[in-house]
């Protein structure tokens, strides 16, 4: 057990070095280490001042945002694969544990990955694949168990981007596959490369829309905060 308490820190610790290496070589590298890390130890007093006087000390921290954003994206590609619901929440729910671990443990990303684990496994008991009602299910769990994550930031921002991801890249994707289904039905034959296309087609897509949909719902929550 030692054993694999210590290779599991370890490799913790090295996931963090290694980000710190690759942060060091981009500009504004305390920045990124704040943002992914939760790291602000290298960025100046002056410059957490005057995003204290500025109202946004928010987004120097690591918000449930950054979390939704990563771990929905993975979630999503793991059923596009046709993972299992169960695999999919299970492989999402250890990414989130992971970062969370990688991220020294930051309170708002603590209810964040609350949140999401509950909804994974709410989405896995339900039998239809509805998974609007797993999110509000999972809000409701974690609402009753702490009432004050209503008032936390990372919660609601970590609660809008995943509800932004599930009503408008979720149905968008499906349409794009069974738009490609169709034409495959239709007797449309597509050439390795045409399928290699739309793959990166597909990824571009996904990634692009969790973008803009996460940011569309919780940039006016953050602009009230300003």
């Amino acid at each position: 057990t030692n054993k694999s308490d210590s290779f599991f820190w370890n490799f913790v610790f090295d996931t963090r070095q290694k980000i710190r290496e690759i942060a060091e070589d981009m500009p504004d590298s305390a920045m990124v280490k704040a943002l992914i890390l939760g790291d602000k130890s290298e960025i100046s007093a002056k410059t957490q001042d005057d995003f204290k006087r500025l109202g946004t000390s928010h987004l120097l921290a690591i918000s449930g945002l950054h979390l939704s954003i990563i771990v929905m994206s993975f979630y999503q590609l793991l059923t596009r694969l046709r993972s299992s619901l169960f695999l999919s929440a299970i492989l999402s729910s250890l990414l989130a544990l992971f970062y969370l671990t990688v991220s020294g443990f930051p309170l708002s990303l603590l209810r964040a990955a609350q949140m999401m684990i509950v909804f994974f496994f709410a989405r896995c008991i339900r039998r239809e694949n509805d998974s609007l009602t797993s999110l509000f299910i999972a809000g409701f769990v974690l609402a009753v168990i702490s009432p004050w994550s209503l008032f936390n930031l990372g919660f609601v921002l970590s609660f809008l981007a995943t509800l932004g991801i599930l009503v408008f890249v979720f149905p968008t994707m499906e349409k794009y596959r069974k738009h490609i289904d169709g034409l495959e039905e239709d007797g449309v034959r597509f050439t390795r490369r045409q399928r290699k296309l739309q793959f990166v087609t597909s990824d571009l897509m996904s990634a692009s829309l969790t973008s803009l949909a996460a940011t569309a719902l919780t940039i006016p929550v953050i602009m009230a905060t300003l």
